[in-house]
């Protein structure tokens, strides 16, 4: 049995897997998005903080919107429709139904069971595109962020990855989406309601975790992290998701000030200083990264470890962090 392939189907590498993703599959759909904008239309920047010792690391955030994905479609008049199960035989039943009538299947999963990422971490919010499969070699087709072509996928392997229990999705299994056809409603038009959309989001999110009362409660705790039984790694992997992690730098908000600088040649009516103070927000976030981890390395004894203890620069850039993050969505 050969390969079976969505035809026409084409990839971009770019910074994150979320956007990428959705770029693609509005790509496929005859809608031609540069990353950023796709990002920026989801209302896509966000912050959640999670605690919780039944997690490794036992302190974690995010930068992005969960629903960026659904947002992107829904602003343009689209719909990213979902379709969940419990059963992971219904659910590849179902990625294999969508491939079968040409449509790309975006998938999350734990990239910690994807070989060609060699991850010894978990992070089960990782999404894919599934475009291609081959039963008999038991083998799926998908394309994933910044690696090139297409990456060969054992079904064992996505399956495992699919069924995964760990942070930050948990119990959300076999989850995948399809891109339905419809006319897209002009960029120019949707560009001012996203940013309005992702600025009601972050002032009025509640649930204790996500906004900016959950970026609140990050910068008055994240001192404490340094007695916890693991706060090296909760240092580390505080500067891995804000820097290296498919954010683009900043905590996703350089990939936002990117939306805005092309969000701005689009519609000349919009402040171009709000691109400027998303980049003076997205330095800080850097920076702060930097000192965390620098903290991770003076609390492991690292031999590249500083000779300071750098909690008090973590806390200043943390309100610094809070207090640009609240004028910036304040303003809007």
């Amino acid at each position: 049995m050969s390969d079976i392939l969505i035809q026409g189907f084409e990839h971009l590498p770019g910074i994150h897997c979320g956007s990428v993703a959705m770029a693609s599959l509005l790509r496929h759909a005859g809608i031609k998005l540069s990353e950023p904008m796709v990002f920026g239309l989801g209302s896509g920047l966000g912050f959640y903080y999670l605690q919780s010792e039944m997690i490794s690391p036992s302190r974690q955030f995010t930068g992005r919107h969960w629903d960026m994905e659904e947002n992107t479609a829904q602003i343009l008049g689209l719909k990213l429709v979902a379709h969940y199960s419990t059963d992971p035989q219904v659910g590849w039943a179902g990625v294999k139904e969508a491939i079968d009538a040409g449509y790309p299947a975006l998938v999350q999963c734990d990239l910690r069971y994807l070989p060609y990422w060699q991850s010894a971490s978990s992070f089960n919010g990782h999404r894919i595109v599934v475009v291609g499969y081959n039963e008999a070699e038991a083998i799926a087709w998908v394309a994933d962020t910044h690696f090139e072509g297409l990456q060969r996928v054992g079904l064992e392997e996505l399956a495992a990855a699919r069924a995964s229990r760990a942070a930050p999705s948990f119990e959300n299994q076999h989850v995948f989406w399809v891109l339905e056809p419809g006319k897209p409603r002009p960029v120019a038009e949707v560009i001012v309601e996203a940013i309005a959309k992702n600025a009601a989001l972050m002032e009025e999110e509640v649930g204790g975790i996500g906004g900016l009362r959950a970026l609140r409660d990050f910068a008055d705790s994240v001192a404490s992290w340094r007695t916890l039984d693991d706060a090296a790694w909760c240092y580390r992997f505080a500067y891995q998701v804000s820097e290296r992690r498919g954010t683009g730098g900043g905590n996703f908000r350089a990939m936002y000030r990117d939306f805005l600088l092309e969000a701005g040649s689009i519609c000349p009516t919009l402040d171009r200083n709000l691109a400027v103070s998303m980049t003076r927000t997205a330095e800080a976030w850097s920076t702060m990264a930097r000192y965390m981890l620098s903290m991770s390395k003076f609390l492991a004894g690292s031999d590249d470890a500083p000779d300071k203890d750098p909690a008090a620069l973590i806390v200043s850039l943390a309100e610094a962090v809070f207090q640009f993050e609240s004028t910036f969505w304040d303003r809007l």
